[in-house]
């Protein structure tokens, strides 16, 4: 189980249509529906209700509504969290910086080379700087 799914579950639940939750969770709408299937399939029943106008949660869906939706807000909190508590200026992870090309002669290659290690040094370990 993923937590888009769990998502998708929730806001589902709430819009009561498959439209407007794909709308909402910004997905396309055959996206939403395979989720739920999914999940259909995790959980062993089926959680909706497909009407014509309508889509309701099914007896099944009433009882982990709760459930799904605690998961959602828990994630949601943490999630804001986390972003208090980063840094404002810090590095990203695998951030690739664009070296340098040579110019010139060999001497050019040999300075290009010490100047552009001695930034890889730097990056894989600020610390000893």
């Amino acid at each position: 189980m993923e937590m888009n799914q769990i998502r998708y579950f929730v806001t589902l639940c709430e819009e009561r249509s498959f439209t407007r939750a794909a709308e909402r969770c910004r997905v396309t709408q055959p996206s939403l529906s395979r989720a739920i299937k999914r999940l259909e399939i995790h959980f062993g029943g089926v959680l909706f209700d497909r009407g014509r106008k309508r889509t309701l949660p099914s007896p099944l869906g009433l009882a982990l509504y709760p459930h799904l939706k605690a998961i959602a807000e828990a994630a949601e909190a943490a999630a804001l969290e986390a972003q208090a508590l980063r840094p404002e200026q810090a590095p990203q992870p695998h951030e690739r910086r664009k070296l340098d090309r040579p110019r010139g002669g060999s001497a050019a290659r040999s300075d290009w080379l010490s100047s552009n290690l001695e930034r890889i040094r730097r990056v894989r370990d600020p610390l000893n700087d």
